[in-house]
């Protein structure tokens, strides 16, 4: 998120899955993986590496508010809603 806010190439992606588990999560992604790792068992945290070679974490919460608030106060408790606009 402060990459693109700054405009800088993004790195990494963190992904949050509401409501979902770890499984439903990683189905559809199937087809694009190249191999993937389990980083955190608390919070079902999945490190996964792309056929592009692009890295992204996935993880599931219950709800985003809980997510944000389990990460330090800096930077890192910002998220963005993919399914809806954020431009205004």
């Amino acid at each position: 998120m402060r990459d693109a806010l700054m405009g800088h190439p993004v790195q990494d992606i963190d992904v949050v899955e509401i409501g979902e588990s770890i499984e439903e999560v990683m189905e559809p992604l199937k087809p694009f993986l190249r191999k993937k790792f389990l980083v955190n068992d608390r919070f079902s945290t999945v490190r996964c590496v792309l056929k592009s070679s692009r890295v992204v974490d996935f993880s599931c919460a219950k709800e985003i508010e809980s997510d944000l608030a389990r990460r330090d106060f800096t930077i890192n408790a910002m998220a963005i809603a993919l399914n809806e606009p954020y431009w205004g």
